[in-house]
């Protein structure tokens, strides 16, 4: 496995071992990466909460893709 493999223990636990970074062969990084766009939006979450709004990270997430129109509608815009 390219990520790494599982150990049996002396106990009986199963543990997994990581294989050594950098990984063999590099992952490669293509196309549009999203991950900053989802801290962004879990601070606006998280900093929106404080004043009191009740929607959350799934919230937004699904309003942004078109799959929630309900009463939380004001919390989440």
């Amino acid at each position: 496995m390219r990520a790494g493999h599982f150990v049996q223990q002396s106990t009986g636990y199963v543990a997994f071992d990581p294989s050594p970074l950098p990984p063999d062969p590099p992952v490669r990084l293509e196309g549009e990466l999203l991950f900053v766009a989802m801290y962004v939006r879990q601070e606006a979450v998280l900093s929106s909460q404080i004043e009191g709004t009740q929607a959350s990270l799934t919230d937004v997430l699904q309003f942004e893709a078109g799959e929630r129109e309900d009463s939380k509608l004001r919390d989440i815009q």
